[in-house]
């Protein structure tokens, strides 16, 4: 009797984009994606904070994140090591001033800065000589805008988006992910037109 060669069924599984992992002068990161590069700044929650972003922009973006929090100086290394020319910077509470110094230090690397929750410093007042395009992003409870000196920063600096989250907390970014997400990559869509999804009609 002829036997009948039985297939296993053929299962396809959704990838996203492949990521790959390393160390250099004490930073662990992590590189996802094509395009673009954007670069996620922790702050002392570590680069896990940032799980809700990670894989999202990295379907439009080469994204990297890492940890633990750097001097600008590192952050520029870790640029160098990756052979990236230019970035944009989305960084969280206290990873805001090393991107700030890096942009100020490095104009020519930086073409986007979002802000989300800054811890901001007194030797910080030089953020008006920024001239990259600036996005501030803040919840309403805990260190809100008013406590961060948000506030008073958008009356010195002209032309700077910021966004209010009502109930985020300090971690906006997971609070409200979904919100987050949308209007930073939309920022970010305006800086990098060429990278946006078509849509279908």
């Amino acid at each position: 009797m002829r036997r009948l060669a039985v297939f296993a069924p053929l299962v396809l599984v959704a990838c996203g984009p492949s990521t790959h992992h390393g160390t250099v002068n004490g930073l662990t990161y992590d590189v996802s994606g094509s395009g673009p590069v954007v670069v996620l700044i922790a702050d002392s929650a570590g680069r896990t904070v940032w799980d809700k972003q990670f894989p999202v922009f990295a379907r439009t973006f080469e994204v990297i994140r890492y940890e633990p929090v750097a001097t600008a100086d590192a952050l520029n290394a870790l640029l160098d090591h990756l052979a990236v020319k230019k970035a944009s910077l989305i960084a969280l509470g206290a990873g805001a001033p090393p991107a700030i110094d890096l942009t100020l230090a490095h104009p020519d690397r930086v073409e986007a800065l979002v802000l989300v929750s800054p811890h901001m410093t007194n030797e910080h007042g030089t953020l008006t000589d920024l001239k990259v395009p600036l996005l501030l992003v803040v919840g309403t409870r805990g260190d809100s805008a008013a406590v961060l000196g948000v506030d008073s920063l958008r009356v010195h600096m002209g032309g700077v988006q910021t966004v209010t989250m009502p109930g985020a907390g300090h971690q906006v970014n997971v609070d409200r992910f979904k919100s987050f997400n949308t209007v930073v990559q939309e920022f970010l869509f305006h800086i990098h037109p060429e990278v946006v999804p078509h849509r279908s009609s």
